[in-house]
């Protein structure tokens, strides 16, 4: 199916606008709804869409007094959305905020700007009618200027002594107010506590109801030693020895998970532990697989070829790195293995098969697959289909060559990277039919990227285009025909692989 992103046409319903003056104040603020559909009268549901409101004083072509942005406006499962004029963000006009509009000076309108990928489309200017003029009555509210001071009333009767003039203090562990009650507090605190060691008894001090407990028989009783405590840096120390132990913080394990946590800190996994075995030469993962390391390996760094002793090599240049020094092995943006411990019998051949590296020890075979690391796509358009004109159209293919790593979307058009590394994209492209102004251009995120031809008329042929990008995984991208005044999605191919 085709995905069209429709710059416009929408239809929008203005509802109820703004609140009655019974208070004492006018919420500056219209509100306004709207349905928002596509040019077959289908709603344009659960999408993020921005608003610009624009008002015009004196005729729908005149000046703008205040115009404000709404964006990532939500529509709803059914179209809608719902804003409030005055609750978006001032881009212009001479007014400040919707409120400081002089709504007395001549008819004001209404023009409403949508904007769902790339530029604002003018949806139609309207004019306010009575409704919204509640916004000048505002001024009815303020008030007038101060008048003359009039004659001093009659003497009231005398204040109430509980609430004039009295004031809270606090001696001691009593709480009075003045001209009354005293309330003693000595019952609500309580003395602070610690660990106290007297000898080899640990307590908690300022609490009777505290166990005592004994020490002692952690200790060496030969060589006359006992705890200390510090209460300051909470460690707990033996005499006659340097060692101190903090215990601020408890190491837990946790037999089921084998995790090793500190409290309040990290935790790491010891359930699984590596091992070699001398005799078989046998490099080991407990619970997992085993290698054998009973051969030694060679790597040309000058033509990028890995040998085993007395047997094949392959070329692995475009896989595989090897650092002499250290003996190590290394897959493409991937894991290392140490080959500093191999001995020379055992292996007999080494090949490849697809993207798979076999390695053959007498009748046991070994394969180290390579196809996640081989990331490539070719994708074909070779049927045009109708198009609105002014739209952008996702490139969807009518065939797919090939897709190594599965990161083209056939349904969609849309590329999500498997992997972070540098990308290079291809493109080929046809502008069949009539009309010009086509665009074609690469799409990162959604977003605009850059654009590969402009001003394409009909019979317009673009050989092939390239460009290189650096991708994070799971960062998509997608070639895009902005059709301009013509009415076809054109033909062509979009094609692209990781180089590194």
């Amino acid at each position: 199916m085709r995905d069209i992103i429709f710059k416009g046409i929408v239809t929008f319903v203005l509802a109820a606008v703004v609140t009655g003056l019974s208070g004492q104040t006018v919420p500056a603020g219209i509100n306004y709804q709207a349905v928002a559909r596509d040019d077959a009268g289908r709603e344009l549901t659960d999408r993020e869409i921005d608003v610009r409101f624009s008002v015009i004083v004196n005729n729908p072509l005149g000046p703008v007094v205040y115009q404000e942005l709404h964006q990532e406006v939500k529509t709803s499962r059914y179209g809608v959305f719902s804003l409030v004029i005055g609750s978006g963000t001032p881009v212009g006009g001479t007014a400040e905020s919707v409120a400081a509009v002089d709504w007395g000076a001549g008819d004001h309108f209404l023009k409403v700007e949508v904007r769902f990928l790339n530029e604002f489309t003018n949806m139609g200017t309207m004019q306010f009618m009575a409704v919204p003029y509640a916004l000048f009555a505002l001024q009815s509210l303020h008030p007038g200027p101060q008048g003359p001071e009039g004659p001093p009333g009659p003497q009231g009767p005398p204040g109430d002594p509980a609430s004039n003039d009295q004031q809270l203090s606090f001696e001691g562990q009593n709480l009075s107010i003045s001209g009354g009650n005293t309330v003693n507090l000595s019952s609500l605190t309580r003395p602070p506590q610690d660990l106290v060691l007297t000898g080899n008894l640990l307590r908690i001090s300022n609490n009777p109801e505290a166990t005592d407990i004994d020490l002692s028989k952690y200790l060496d009783n030969t060589d006359e030693q006992s705890l200390l405590w510090n209460p300051a840096t909470r460690e707990l120390g033996i005499t006659n020895s340097t060692s101190q132990v903090d215990l601020s913080r408890v190491l837990q394990y946790n037999e089921e998970s084998g995790a090793l946590t500190i409290n309040g800190g990290n935790s790491v996994v010891l359930n699984r532990i590596l091992s070699y075995d001398p005799s078989t030469a046998e490099l080991s993962l407990s619970g997992g697989n085993s290698v054998n390391l009973t051969r030694e390996l060679e790597y040309n760094s000058e033509n990028g070829t890995l040998s085993i002793q007395g047997g094949n090599s392959v070329d692995i240049s475009q896989a595989l790195s090897f650092d002499e020094e250290s003996n190590m092995l290394t897959i493409l943006n991937g894991n290392s293995v140490s080959l500093a411990s191999l001995t020379d019998e055992v292996i007999t051949s080494m090949t490849i098969e697809g993207s798979e590296l076999v390695v053959a020890e007498g009748d046991h075979e070994s394969r180290l697959d390579f196809s996640e690391h081989m990331i490539a796509f070719r994708a074909k358009r070779t049927v045009s289909e109708d198009a609105p004109q002014l739209a952008d159209v996702v490139f969807t293919p009518t065939e797919i060559e090939y897709n190594d790593g599965g990161g083209f979307n056939s349904s969609t058009g849309e590329f999500t990277a498997p992997a972070t590394g540098i990308y290079t994209f291809n493109v080929s492209y046809l502008a069949d039919g009539s009309g010009g102004d086509r665009k074609v251009r690469l799409h990162h995120n959604s977003d605009p990227y850059e654009d590969i031809a402009i001003d394409l008329s009909g019979g317009s042929n673009i050989l092939v285009r390239s460009i290189t990008m650096r991708l994070v995984a799971g960062d998509s991208v997608t070639m895009v025909i902005s059709t301009g005044t013509a009415t076809q999605t054109g033909t062509g191919t979009f094609s692209g692989f990781r180089v590194w």
